[in-house]
């Protein structure tokens, strides 16, 4: 599948990139602070189109790079970081995005995803928050905690 806008593609990709590292294996990176920036600052904006546009952008680099079945290992990736359900409840359609922050030496991180499914996706995400169900706050939005970080 080709993109009307080939230069599009590539961003795709760097974004599909940088969310995988959040997703299956996240850091906390640290940063030298001077004395006078304690204000939350963004540091980096990252959208992409859809799941299913990175995956037909990740397959396209795979091929130009020589390895045609670069797409079917970021999908088995992420069947295994989710015991094999894959993203279940997860609206592969639609785009995605995380907006990451820092204050001080603290990274935070935002990503938007779209869901079909809540109880899916909260069944998918159980090994990683001990089974805890989501809270749904005063503005109708729901939360998860795992490891004492809410996730979503």
């Amino acid at each position: 599948m080709m993109s009307r806008f080939p230069h599009v593609r590539w961003q795709s990709s760097a974004c599909l990139l940088a969310v995988a590292m959040t997703l299956m294996a996240p850091t906390w990176a640290s940063a030298q602070v001077d004395g006078a920036a304690n204000a939350e600052k963004t540091v980096a904006v990252l959208a992409f189109s859809s799941y299913d546009e990175i995956i037909g952008d990740v397959g396209m680099l795979g091929e130009l790079g020589g390895n045609p079945g670069l797409a079917q290992f970021a999908e088995g990736s992420i069947a295994l970081f989710t015991g094999g359900r894959g993203l279940i409840g997860i609206d592969k359609s639609k785009p995605w995005g995380t907006i990451v922050t820092t204050k001080g030496d603290d990274f935070k991180l935002l990503s938007v995803i779209p869901v079909n499914s809540l109880d899916e996706v909260v069944t998918t995400l159980a090994p990683l928050t001990g089974g805890e169900k989501p809270e749904k706050d005063d503005d109708g939005i729901y939360e998860v905690k795992g490891d004492g970080d809410v996730i979503f």
